[in-house]
């Protein structure tokens, strides 16, 4: 729910932030580099299905999906004005996987273990609109290089497959600004049709990703 009504929010603002007049003072509004770095989580947007990771001659086995891993990024921006900035960055995300046991029949049993991870550098654009002294509401839309790491195994098997591909984000974020210089900032971000079917061979979806962070920046 969050991560919607942050998107909502961040859409709004992208629309109208070039157009925005206020009086609202705000800390750190002049033109400036800053650094951040931040936690949070990735999810596949769409619902993987316990057929997936198919064993054919399976009587028995049970299924274990992992759609939501942790993830960690970092970035540095810079603010033109107080209604725009200009920002890149790096996401690495923790691996998402589906695993299968088989029991019967005994000839096939053991793990078959799908797990990939996605990476890779992006650059944003901001429309930032001050709400009150040291809070913001942020849009951004951006361009990622999306890295894909996948790895199958299997009794006796081990497959490995990477690909790369532009993919376009956007997003919203909350901006408290702690003090003139660092400031805590939440950020909710959609990365569209990131992994090609033919790297992750899940149900033939290009996988888009959610991604919800906490994140603290420095003001230079």
């Amino acid at each position: 729910m969050m991560i919607k009504l942050l998107l909502a929010a961040g859409l709004a603002v992208a629309t109208t932030a070039v157009h925005a007049q206020t009086n609202v003072p705000s800390r750190g509004d002049r033109p400036a580099w800053y650094l951040g770095a931040g936690v949070g989580y990735t999810s596949v947007d769409q619902s993987i299905s316990d057929a997936s990771v198919p064993v054919a001659g399976s009587t028995s086995d049970s299924v274990q999906i992992r759609d939501t891993n942790t993830a960690a990024r970092g970035f540095v921006g810079f603010q033109v004005n107080r209604h725009f900035a200009i920002e890149g960055g790096y996401l690495h995300s923790g691996p998402h996987k589906v695993t299968r046991t088989v029991f019967e029949p005994t000839a096939l049993g053991g793990t078959y273990d799908l797990r990939w991870n996605i990476q890779g550098f992006h650059l944003d654009a901001l429309g930032i609109v001050p709400v009150t002294e040291g809070f913001k509401v942020i849009g951004k839309v951006g361009l990622m290089r999306v890295t894909t790491k996948a790895t199958f195994n299997a009794p006796g098997f081990s497959d490995g497959r990477d690909s790369s591909k532009m993919a376009f984000r956007y997003g919203a974020a909350l901006q408290f600004d702690l003090t003139d210089r660092i400031a805590f900032r939440a950020d909710a971000d959609v990365i569209k049709k990131a992994t090609n079917s033919n790297t992750v061979s899940i149900d033939n979806e290009e996988f888009t990703y959610k991604s919800f962070t906490a994140n603290v920046l420095y003001k230079f």
